[in-house]
């Protein structure tokens, strides 16, 4: 009965070593894929974000969104109206940073149709150029 134990135990050894390596190689792997990409090597990332009053974080989202690793992409904020408070916290949080790839609007057309947030995202994707590659 020992010896069947003592199997059984070298057994499963063996089986958890070799689920080990392919999970080893895997991490190996996702890390030589996390290295930041090359300007001119990636096509145009277009972000739209719409935008309605004053979130205590809004300043924070909009620097950790321009301060990202990808390096050929724009950001373009929709804000409802320029009397919305995230009018000014959006131009300030970009003046900060000295950020030249965003787009600040305010909402062209409130439809009775959709929402806001529906129509600030078809005002995103009706403006897009077509260096955009990749939408967001």
């Amino acid at each position: 009965m020992f010896q069947v134990a003592v199997a059984c135990a070298l057994l499963l050894l063996v089986c958890w070593f070799l689920q080990l390596l392919p999970t080893v190689f895997f991490c190996l792997q996702l890390q030589r894929a996390r290295r930041p990409v090359a300007a001119g090597a990636t096509g145009k990332f277009c972000v739209g974000m719409p935008l309605r009053g004053a979130d205590p974080d809004l300043k924070v989202g909009i620097r950790r969104i321009l301060k990202q690793d990808y390096p050929n992409f724009e950001l373009q904020i929709i804000i409802d109206s320029i009397r919305d408070p995230a009018w000014e916290i959006a131009h300030a949080a970009v003046r900060e940073l000295g950020a030249t790839n965003v787009k600040i609007f305010p909402l062209q057309e409130k439809s009775g149709k959709c929402s806001l947030a529906c129509a600030s995202l078809a005002q995103f994707l009706e403006g897009l150029d077509d260096s955009c590659e990749f939408v967001a």
